[in-house]
């Protein structure tokens, strides 16, 4: 069988793995078709900064769907023999081209494991222009002018670069892909990232380890930075059975207001903060027509110091200064008590 892979990242790397570990001792002749003179990593694994992390936790990557930890194996195997002495190998989030090596030595045993049989695997740096059908078998046609016959084509292009949307290609100082993170900036210039996610995140700690003095902005319709990325926490089977039971009894138009004191008395018990909570839990709210948080009128008065709507880990005003309540406080500071009429 002649297979051709378009593209020589991680998903190719993936195909590659997963043949010679299943098919062994058949006659597979593999073609890959990559532009870029190291197959492997791709665009998102090349030589990089420490601080390009990776996106997902190390006990999440892997090549192969039967192992879903054989990179944190391969990553504690090489912290054991200090091969990178400059990487932390039990950190959770890795360097990017961290796992471009494991790529690289996934698919350097695969090779040999294939040509140890009756296959083999050959890397042609060029990229395909056209596939198209002759007979029972595809052609693809590069861009080096060679045409190559086979019986299966996969296409593993990976992400693509980003668009430049602004038509800002050409202009003095514009670095339209952020991989890999650019070496060195003029120090006192200041730098605009157009985005605020995990790229934007990784250029701006680039620049600052490196020394950069000038302002670096993040620039982004929402203007929001990217969730922090956690272990979720384990709940029992008392707890799951105690949520789904105030799920099933509550009425829908309650239904956010009962998860959200679920939450709150889960999340109190693992010592969060009153002001965060506040600020996470109100966030999800939705404003009740006519209600006198969606209409911009007064709250019910305070009970004993208190505002009687339980404010907490509600979304209103204080005092009309645009802060919200927290447990009878404005969370703007704790030593302000909120208004008569919160």
């Amino acid at each position: 069988m002649r297979l051709a892979i378009i593209g020589g990242g991680a998903s190719a790397v993936t195909l590659i793995d997963a043949l010679a570990r299943s098919t062994p001792g058949e006659k597979i002749t593999v073609s890959v078709f990559e532009p870029r003179a190291v197959p492997g990593p791709g665009r998102p694994y090349q030589e990089d900064a420490d601080s390009a992390l990776i996106n997902r936790p190390a006990d999440a990557m892997s090549i192969r769907h039967g192992d879903p930890h054989d990179f944190l194996s391969w990553l504690r195997q090489a912290g054991r023999s200090g091969e990178f002495p400059s990487a932390d190998c039990e950190a959770r989030f890795q360097p990017r081209w961290l796992f471009g090596v494991y790529l690289r030595r996934r698919l350097a045993a695969a090779t040999a494991q294939l040509a140890a049989g009756a296959g083999s695997v050959e890397v042609h740096t060029a990229t395909v222009e056209d596939v198209y059908p002759a007979g029972d078998r595809l052609v693809t046609l590069t861009s080096t002018g060679a045409r190559e016959a086979h019986d299966h084509v996969v296409l593993c292009l990976g992400t693509p670069r980003p668009a430049d949307i602004y038509q800002l290609t050409g202009r003095p100082g514009f670095v339209a892909d952020p991989y890999p993170l650019p070496p060195s900036l003029p120090g006192g210039v200041p730098v605009t990232v157009l985005g605020s996610n995990l790229s934007a995140v990784d250029i701006a700690v680039a620049l600052l380890r490196r020394g950069h003095t000038a302002p670096v902005r993040l620039v982004s319709r929402n203007g929001l930075l990217p969730s922090v990325r956690c272990r979720p926490a384990a709940i029992g089977p008392a707890e799951a059975g105690q949520l789904a039971e105030a799920v099933r009894a509550t009425p829908p138009a309650s239904l956010w207001r009962t998860v959200r004191r679920l939450l709150h008395r889960r999340l109190a018990a693992h010592g969060a903060p009153e002001e965060e909570m506040a600020l996470d839990l109100a966030a999800g709210e939705p404003a009740r027509a006519g209600s006198p948080a969606s209409s911009g009128g007064p709250m019910p008065p305070t009970a004993g110091g208190r505002c009687c709507c339980r404010c907490w880990i509600r979304s209103v005003n204080c005092s009309g200064s645009g802060f919200r309540c927290v447990r009878g406080r404005c969370s703007c500071a704790a030593t302000t008590p909120c208004s008569p009429r919160c």
